[in-house]
């Protein structure tokens, strides 16, 4: 719900505990976002509210479904759970006196502040050097086996997908052509599309990237069949009609017709 007007739903469900979040009324996903599932966005800079302290905005995050709790108090051992040192005056800074991996971290501990048990990281490292990008993915680890969420991580680096996921749904052009176990699917990819990815991913001692040939297609001109077709080594005459995401004998899915030539 955070695209009205851009965005609609046009088939499917999203469930949360068997519960079709699709259907339900907005006091209701009011009720449920920042509480039982909880989101950390891309961009902490455009995220924060620039002109309120830090602490004030995790404090509000845990008024708005624990309101008999000390959120001043919650705030600032939420800060020093997400590892920002002297937590009590970070308290009080506003969002552009803390550097970029702080300001990250607070967004963690806003997300994390009702105990979710559904985390949604939207690419939460991208703008982050790579010291402090590790410190963040070893945070959200360390969140998930502590609290024992489940967390939907969105990112295009295969390293952080490698890292930190149990699971790996592989997306080209809006929909899922892959999904199962993150190391089947990185030592024996079943889709083209995957197979390209990790062979165009630099490897220390490995060969040099090969490029994927074409471009993505806009999504008001996709093509016929197989979306990936007009770029696939093994695309034949079968591609021309859509595959569904099969369930292979092995319990992987992909959405390729021609998987056993890979």
């Amino acid at each position: 719900g955070l695209l009205p007007g851009a965005a609609r739903v046009v088939a499917g469900s999203a469930r949360l505990d068997g519960v079709d979040l699709l259907g339900l009324p907005e006091d209701k996903l009011r009720r449920l976002r920042g509480g039982a599932m909880a989101m950390i966005f891309q961009d902490p800079s455009s995220s924060l509210n620039p002109v309120h302290r830090v602490g004030a905005q995790i404090a509000e995050a845990v008024h708005a479904h624990r309101p008999n709790a000390d959120a001043a108090a919650e705030a600032i051992a939420l800060l020093k759970r997400v590892g920002i040192p002297d937590p009590d005056s970070r308290a009080r800074a506003y969002p552009h006196e803390l550097s970029g991996g702080m300001r990250q971290r607070v967004m963690i501990a806003i997300a994390i502040a009702n105990a979710p048990r559904l985390l949604i990281a939207d690419e939460p490292t991208t703008a982050l050097d790579v010291t402090i990008q590790a410190q963040v993915l070893d945070l959200l680890a360390d969140l998930k086996r502590e609290r024992g969420l489940a967390m939907l991580f969105v990112t295009h680096s295969l390293p952080v997908v490698a890292e930190i996921a149990d699971r790996v749904a592989v997306m080209y052009a809006g929909e899922i052509v892959e999904l199962g176990p993150t190391a089947e699917v990185f030592a024996r990819p079943r889709h083209p599309y995957t197979a390209a990815l990790l062979r165009s991913a630099p490897s220390e001692g490995g060969p040099p990237p090969e490029g994927i040939p074409g471009v993505v297609p806009p999504p008001f001109a996709l093509p016929e069949g197989c979306l990936f077709a007009p770029r696939c080594a093994y695309r034949a005459a079968e591609c021309a009609e859509h595959p569904p995401l099969a369930v292979l004998p092995d319990g992987r899915e992909t959405r390729c017709l021609r998987w056993r030539l890979l």
